[in-house]
């Protein structure tokens, strides 16, 4: 029987142990949470205080739905006083005993980049896409996988002259998180995310807040994309493989690795792409299963 994965080559039975890791060995404990009658401006401080994308709304314990940064890139000109029961989304939930390929598989199936893990109808914790990345660093496995097999190929980039508005306009299109960018010459000079968009926004807004505390003038989109973007832009070349991807994304704690020829952008590797590597797993294991009747 042919045990390779569609993604990469490398032999299904090898990647067996991943089965035995449960969302409720990578989920995180310490909630940080928000309640539905909390405002936005409230929100956008704890979440840039805490250094965290997505918010769980709980109230007595039972987990009402969340929030999280792609929202605000989603909606246009959202109130400071806009509270959080009208930004709220419903979550897809996992159990605590839940593999982490059923965690991916189900973050994917939803489009949801953290879900909440619970144990007897009550939130027991979160996980997000990177808890999953970093449970994988040291997986021998992974040096096995060419990252040219795994990432997106031909990056949208953005121009470190263009607008603010540009990058949102990008994130919010193709459903990404951060963006490279590249110089005059094409070269990638830095990359723009989410979070820096957010910081801006939070820190703009505030600015612009009246004497009465009310919204002022809505935030100005006409600054450059270079003056945002974090430099220098974590980069792989196209030899390496995901072990390595895995490596830089732990370390620098990014949600994604741009694979680079000669500084010029020809991938990239998000967390989405580990991810749909252990669905990937999920889906060829049942497979295996099936087949010799393990």
């Amino acid at each position: 029987m042919d045990s390779a994965s569609p993604r990469g080559g490398y032999a299904l039975p090898r990647l067996i142990q991943l089965r035995n890791i449960r969302a409720k060995d990578i989920m995180s404990e310490r909630l940080i949470i928000c309640q539905r009658t909390e405002r936005l401006s409230e929100i956008l401080g704890r979440m840039k205080k805490m250094d965290i994308h997505e918010l769980p709304v709980v109230e007595g314990g039972k987990l009402l739905g969340m929030v999280s940064y792609d929202m605000f890139i989603k909606r246009k000109s959202l109130p400071l006083t806009t509270t959080v029961e009208n930004l709220m989304v419903t979550p897809p939930k996992v159990d605590v005993n839940d593999s982490i390929t059923r965690v991916a598989e189900v973050m994917l199936v939803n489009n949801f980049r953290a879900v909440p893990v619970t144990s007897a109808g009550e939130i027991a914790g979160i996980v997000a896409r990177e808890d999953i990345v970093h449970c994988l660093r040291g997986f021998s496995q992974l040096d096995q996988i060419d990252v040219k097999d795994v990432m997106s190929p031909k990056p949208i980039t953005i121009k470190e002259s263009d607008d603010v508005e540009q990058a949102r306009n990008i994130m919010r299109d193709l459903d990404v998180r951060s963006i490279p960018v590249i110089d005059k010459e094409g070269r990638l000079s830095g990359v723009i995310g989410v979070k820096d968009l957010m910081a801006y926004y939070s820190r703009e807004r505030g600015q612009k807040r009246s004497a009465k505390g009310s919204p002022g003038d809505a935030v100005s989109l006409s600054i450059s994309v270079g003056s945002l973007m974090n430099t220098p832009a974590i980069h792989i070349d196209m030899e390496s493989d995901m072990a390595d991807v895995i490596g830089l994304m732990s370390d620098h704690h990014i949600s994604s690795v741009v694979v680079v020829e000669n500084m010029s952008p020809m991938g990239i590797v998000p967390h989405i792409d580990v991810l749909e590597l252990l669905a990937s797993y999920q889906e060829r294991r049942q497979v295996y299963i099936q087949i010799t009747g393990l």
